[in-house]
């Protein structure tokens, strides 16, 4: 009867338009949706702003507007570009207004020549009063995390009378007191006063470039409630308090999907360079994280890495590319309690406080390719750790079907490799795959710990490289040595396929583990299929030039470890 209504209703439309023919109709058709498409297309637009500009400018080039604040007050359309001239600094805080949309992502980025434009948490504090020789006070409302004496970090103490060397600094009931060997009022002090440089709460489709973000009193950056679609490019975030780069689960209530974190540095934040928290379907590339992991207590410092994922929400993401060094307590690349599916690949973790890489209480994580050395900030630190718990919860959980191939482990403080129930319960760690690994140099402890009933389960170890033969080089349950691989294979209870030999790196000293032409390691490795078939050239520089070769093509079989040879001339990837 519908159908019927609404022929009746074409059959009473005046006769010109009857007779127009079809042809006609889908021409008009055409040119109206050219109007339309071109009418969309005129919505978007490049909004500039400039430390010389002026809110009530049109926001043009030649106009620019002059605050972020005119910015997140602004209704932006998908596709809108905002560009920040470079050179310029804001103290603002940067609270995304709008989203885009798929393929019309709103873009935050730069323009201009000269340094990266600054977007900073930090206030320069004047009003200066003398107290006694050298201490110097000024009101400063919010309480500061960090204070920074001509761009370098001031140093925190208990009170005024702990005041006691140039950059000193302490804060109470609204007041700064510094100590300054010259008179504040002729150099640049700056105070925490807002906690994050850019906060996105549940937007989509943006991208953020050419950005440096420092001084935040919390974080560089935050997502929270459920962003998605963001990708953050040749970022700079650092000296934040917190954490450089950093995802909210908002309680664990959303999960944030589809980042991308590409060719960013995050240094020198007091906790994570990045702490991604219910990040799933991510990619995380080619970033350098380094000198992080600086204060000290709480959750936010102790548990820290260059690059953190937690929660079982974090899943099917890839690692790959990212150099990670110098966490002063802190993991390299850290996987904390995550779900299933995620890739750590071509990573070059070392000098880093604890482990290179620790994949704890997480199941089916592929890690391979990775260069892991000179880890060694604590009795346990190790090149790489994967870790399952049988004990109470919620700090339980398996670490089963993980994959680790053709790694590079060395010089590592406690131990190469290590994988072992944290708290002795056996059950838990179990069908990991250890294949095509070189494990060597470890300075106080094994190269290889197996224990706390992991040593019983089911886990393969098949064509790895242990090193030669010395003293207790083989930890096979807790306190359980061996100083031979027949005492490990008849502990094992299998044949491992180890190669018993020293795996002739090129300069290990100077963090060069490519192969030597003479290496044992060349062609003594075993297929493990197209999907791990990549290795790393000796020409890789990390974290913007790596190369990988396809080691089907490289010799008569894989090579051990992380590097393929090649002897030159042959293609890459």
């Amino acid at each position: 009867m519908g159908y019927g209504h609404s022929h009746n209703r074409v059959s009473r439309l005046p006769a010109w338009i009857m007779k127009i023919k079809a042809s006609e109709i889908f021409t008009f058709f055409i040119l109206t949706s050219c109007v339309f498409l071109i009418a969309g297309s005129a919505n978007a637009r490049t909004w500039y702003v400039s430390n010389s500009g002026n809110d009530s400018n049109s926001g043009t080039q030649a106009l620019p507007w002059l605050t972020i604040a005119k910015v997140n007050r602004s209704s932006l359309n998908p596709g809108d570009q905002i560009l920040f001239e470079r050179g310029g600094i804001w103290r603002e805080e940067l609270s995304v207004p709008s989203s885009g949309n798929a393929g019309k992502p709103i873009i935050f980025g730069a323009y201009g020549t000269g340094n990266k434009p600054v977007i900073s948490g930090a206030d320069i504090i004047s009003g200066w009063s003398g107290v006694r020789p050298n201490i110097y006070y000024a009101a400063v409302g919010v309480q500061p995390h960090r204070v920074f004496f001509d761009n370098a970090l001031g140093t925190r103490r208990a009170n005024v009378k702990s005041l006691a060397s140039d950059k000193d600094w302490t804060w109470f009931s609204n007041i700064l007191y510094v100590y300054s060997a010259s008179p504040p009022t002729g150099r640049v002090i700056e105070a925490s006063q807002r906690p994050y440089a850019i906060i996105v709460t549940g937007r989509s489709h943006l991208e953020f470039v050419n950005l440096e973000l420092r001084y935040g009193g919390l974080d560089g950056f935050l997502a929270a409630k459920g962003a998605t679609y963001i990708t953050i490019d040749r970022l700079t975030s650092r000296y934040n308090y917190w954490t450089g780069i950093k995802t909210s689960d908002n309680g664990g209530t959303v999960v944030n999907r589809k980042f991308v974190i590409r060719d960013s540095v995050v240094d020198h934040n007091g906790g994570s360079g990045m702490l991604l928290s219910a990040v799933a379907n991510s990619l995380i590339h080619g970033n350098l994280a380094t000198n992080n992991a600086m204060e000290r207590g709480g959750e936010q410092f102790d548990w820290t890495a260059g690059i953190r994922l937690t929660g079982t929400d974090s899943v099917a993401n890839i690692i790959e590319n990212n150099e990670c060094s110098y966490q002063g307590n802190g993991v390299g690349i850290w996987l904390d309690f995550n779900g299933s599916g995620n890739i750590i690949r071509f990573n070059k973790t070392h000098h880093n406080g604890y482990h290179g890489i620790f994949n704890e209480i997480t199941s089916g994580t592929e890690i391979y390719g990775n260069v892991s050395y000179d880890n060694a900030g604590q009795s346990l630190s190790s090149g790489i750790y994967v870790e399952g718990r049988n004990g109470h919860p919620p700090l339980n959980g398996a670490a089963v079907g993980n994959k680790v191939y053709n790694n590079t482990i060395y010089g590592n403080g406690g131990f190469g490799l290590m994988l072992q129930n944290g708290d002795g319960i056996a059950g838990v760690t179990h069908d990991n795959v250890i294949k095509n690994n070189i494990i060597t140099g470890t300075l106080s402890g094994t190269n290889l710990r197996v224990g706390g009933g992991a040593e019983k389960e089911y886990n393969v170890f098949d064509h790895n490289i242990l090193g030669t033969e010395r003293w207790n080089f083989i930890e096979w349950g807790w306190r359980k040595y061996k100083s031979s691989y027949a005492s490990w294979e008849a502990a094992y209870g299998r044949n491992t396929n180890s190669l018993k030999v020293d795996p002739q790196f090129v300069n290990p000293l100077a963090g060069d583990f490519s192969l030597k032409p003479t290496s044992p390691c060349i062609d003594a490795g075993i297929n493990l299929g197209d999907s791990y078939k990549f290795g790393l050239s000796a020409s890789s520089r990390w974290p913007h030039q790596i190369v990988t070769l396809d080691r089907n093509e490289c010799g008569a079989a894989w090579d051990i470890g992380a590097y393929e040879y090649t002897g030159g001339g042959f293609p890459s990837n």
